[in-house]
């Protein structure tokens, strides 16, 4: 390996060593030689936040700049953990919902799903990949027979002659009681694993050997089953598609394991026992009728205040102890948010917190398989946790540090930032209309002379800023954009309007008519004449983009990045 300088503020490393050419890394970079960025990870990090719009000059169409942001999210989620700040718990306790949200997806997939999906499935799944079965059925109906077990020995008979014969289009043609089938010689479509898996007779199908006769049986029907073809197809190897096969595992297996999951879910509480206080099922409603009483979370001052008040009324009993108001509050914070209507009622509280106990209990059972040490790690599946991770690394260790947004530190920061972030240069905003010849140009221009107004004249125009830099130089506001019209522009008084206006676009002469809506002279703004709201953006997020570059600096000093340039390349090319 050999360090070739910075590129975007990270370490590159080109990999020189012969082992390293032969094999082609996957990975767009890798952290302290454990800690992968894909480059998968890095192409929908960067389509799904627009990088290549905002950074259209970077030499990587926007891939570096994507690529430095996971770099930073994940070593501030490296050191989150390292620093044991997953289990600080007055800090964790802001996200315990969402944990164990988590949790519940975890615990289904580990006890439920999991009883279906393994490895052993994978592989089954993996060599069935590479086998399709054609095969012909008669179908004999239950509803037509008057008795089902001379109906079974038909089945029987014609299993045997089916055995014995290669027609078996003509016992399709004599036995089979569906006509769509029929009419085809009760050729069926050919069934891959997918379709294998759907029934248990379609499983059955699936695995029988070619040329053999089976009788399958349903609830409304019996089937003769003869496999005419079993056909071998070829694989990529099994690591290479193994996520898409867990992904379409998932997609066959799930109504089965949310099935067991309802029924262990149902099945833990009896509700029949429950015996509720009417009085506090009221005040609930009552509540509930305040104004962003939950979607606000006015609910934590308003019940913490009345339970101080030494009001813990309660609200239910049931088997397993009671739901009192320090209860119901804790269910609110840490297990489900409720969610009510505009004319809330008892019933919606009795659902609600029912459903509250139901998946306390399964979070208990996710806690004790040890689910909660999965979940809070650096390997976990889940996205929200990982988020949440580097959020509270920068509320820790970037928000904590923004002084307090009082007036003694606005003055502070007036001082030092009046000359950039309070600084308005000359400015003129244009209505601009764009004709690709100048006497269509001059006829509208024609009309606004004579007294109609530049918005009557038109029905749809564009918008364009142009400032008077600190160099005395006319640019595009905000945009990178050539100075197509800005010198005509900054001739005008505020509504006036002038044209033809000529310029020259990709080589091609255009002409405008435009109307000055808004002009703004240079000046340094005073405090006052910032709004406030903005004011406090203004002051929240220089604070925030100081602290977080101080933040960045320092996380990339303290960890070994590689980065893939050759991924950064063919990404790049590939756009």
């Amino acid at each position: 390996m050999k360090i070739i300088g910075t590129h975007i503020g990270l370490i590159l490393v080109l990999f020189l060593l012969s082992s390293c050419q032969k094999e082609k890394a996957e990975y767009a970079a890798l952290i302290d030689g454990q800690y992968e960025i894909s480059k998968q990870k890095l192409t929908d990090y960067h389509q799904d936040l627009y990088f290549q719009q905002r950074f259209p000059d970077s030499e990587y169409n926007g891939y570096d700049e994507a690529l430095d942001e996971l770099i930073i999210r994940k070593l501030k989620q490296i050191e989150f953990v390292k620093n044991d700040l997953h289990r600080d718990q007055e800090l964790m306790s802001n996200i315990q919902r969402v944990i164990n949200e988590e949790l519940l997806v975890l615990y289904f997939d580990e006890k439920y799903l999991g009883q279906y999906i393994n490895e052993e499935v994978i592989q089954d799944y993996y060599q069935g990949l590479g086998r399709e079965v054609t095969y012909q059925q008669i179908v004999l109906r239950k509803d037509n027979a008057e008795n089902l077990e001379s109906l079974k020995q038909k089945a029987s008979e014609i299993q045997q002659k089916a055995q014995n014969t290669d027609d078996f289009a003509s016992l399709v043609s004599q036995y089979s009681e569906d006509r769509r089938t029929a009419q085809r010689d009760g050729r069926m479509p050919v069934m891959t694993w997918d379709m294998g898996t759907a029934s248990p007779q379609n499983q059955v199908i699936f695995r029988m050997r070619e040329g053999s006769v089976q009788v399958l049986e349903s609830s409304s029907r019996i089937l003769i089953v003869k496999v005419n073809n079993v056909e071998e197809v070829d694989l990529r190897p099994l690591e290479e598609i193994k996520p898409e096969i867990k992904k379409e595992l998932r997609e066959v297996y799930s109504p089965r394991a949310f099935s067991d999951y309802d029924r262990d879910k149902e099945n833990l509480l009896d509700e029949s026992e429950y015996e509720w206080n009417t009085d506090g099922l009221n005040k609930l409603v009552e509540w509930a009728r305040i104004e962003g009483f939950y979607r606000q979370a006015k609910y934590k001052e308003i019940i913490e205040e009345h339970i101080a008040e030494g009001n813990n009324f309660e609200i239910l009993k049931y088997q397993n102890g009671t739901v009192d108001l320090q209860k119901y509050l804790y269910l609110l914070n840490n297990i489900l948010l409720v969610e009510t209507s505009a004319n809330p009622k008892p019933g919606d509280f009795k659902k609600f917190i029912d459903e509250a106990l139901r998946t306390e209990l399964i979070v208990e059972n996710a806690r004790e398989m040890g689910l909660d040490e999965d979940i809070l790690s650096l390997s976990t599946d889940s996205p929200v946790i990982l988020a949440e991770f580097v959020r509270l690394y920068d509320q820790e260790f970037i928000f904590s540090r923004i002084p307090e947004a009082n007036e003694e530190n606005y003055q502070k920061f007036y001082e030092l930032t009046k000359d950039s972030l309070f600084y308005q240069p000359d400015k003129v905003n244009l209505r601009v209309k764009v004709f690709d010849t100048e006497e269509a140009a001059q006829e509208a221009m024609s009309e606004i002379n004579s007294g109609k107004a530049f918005e009557d004249a038109f029905h749809a125009w564009s918008v364009k800023t142009y400032i008077i830099n600190k160099k005395g130089e006319i640019e595009s506001y905000l945009s990178p954009e050539p100075n197509y019209l800005g010198d005509a522009g900054f001739k005008l008084s505020e509504g006036e309007t002038a044209g033809p206006v000529s310029f020259t676009e990709e080589g091609e002469t255009k002409f405008a008519v435009i109307k000055a809506n808004n002009v703004e002279k240079e000046k340094t703004l005073t405090l006052d004449e910032v709004h406030p709201p903005r004011l406090r953006r203004m002051f929240r997020n220089y604070y925030f983009n100081i602290f977080s570059s101080e933040v960045a600096e320092k996380l990339r000093n303290n960890h070994t990045i590689v980065i893939n340039e050759q991924a950064l390349t063919e990404l790049s090319a590939s756009k």
